[in-house]
């Protein structure tokens, strides 16, 4: 990902939402009308999903002869799915449950099979109440995960490769928009956050970007 872009779209979105927010204090209170809100929203990532299944169909190669790594199959796996679920007119609880599976080439051997799942935990505030579910957002979660990998270990004239288990900690901070259809709602944000246990090494900042499709379930007044 490139991580200057990510920086400038999210100036650039928190610039707009400030933009809102300002406009909406300058707005009288006392016009918010009530609307329904949905049980819950099920929101589906079609474009990493879409982009993981491909993986199936990925060309299989036994050896790199370029690069020097044994490569089984370049398309990870990035699957999420977010949960919505209503606390007001202007705010929700945010669940994410997602799942990785990629590989890493460790200097001419085998290949390192990561996994990661888990979940972010997270809160999503609307800048506009007159419509749950629409309009620019603001948003922080925190994400709890299981994650294994191989560990590298120089031992005499060699390098040794082993299972790491490790629980991996990350906190990211969100701003996004929503667009609010009969039945159905388009969302689209970013995120820069850090990864607490820095599992992956180097730099331990991360960022993210979701389009979404939501689902709304039942309603209530």
């Amino acid at each position: 990902m490139n991580k200057t872009k990510l920086v400038l779209t999210a100036i650039l979105l928190l610039g707009l939402a400030t933009m809102q927010a300002k406009s909406n204090a300058a707005q009288d209170t006392n016009t918010v009308k009530s609307v329904e809100l949905p049980a819950l929203l099920i929101h589906f990532h079609p474009a990493s999903t879409l982009y993981s299944l491909s993986s199936l169909f990925a060309e299989k190669t036994n050896y790199d002869y370029e690069y020097g790594y044994r490569r089984e199959n370049d398309v990870p796996v990035l699957l999420y799915l977010t949960l919505e679920k209503p606390l007001s007119q202007s705010s929700s609880l945010i669940i994410r449950p997602s799942f990785w599976s990629f590989g890493r080439g460790f200097y001419g051997y085998d290949k390192d099979s990561v996994i990661r799942i888990g979940t972010d935990i997270g809160v999503r505030y609307y800048l506009s109440d007159s419509e749950f579910g629409d309009g620019i957002y603001l948003g922080g979660t925190a994400g709890l995960f299981y994650f294994k990998c191989k560990e590298e270990f120089w031992i005499g004239d060699g390098y040794k490769y082993e299972p790491k288990n490790s629980l991996w900690f990350d906190v990211a901070f969100y701003v996004g928009k929503a667009w609010k259809f009969s039945g159905v709602t388009l969302s689209l944000d970013a995120a820069l956050g850090i990864n607490l246990t820095n599992n992956l090494g180097g730099v331990p900042f991360i960022g993210d970007v979701n389009f979404c499709v939501g689902i709304p379930l039942s309603s209530k007044k």
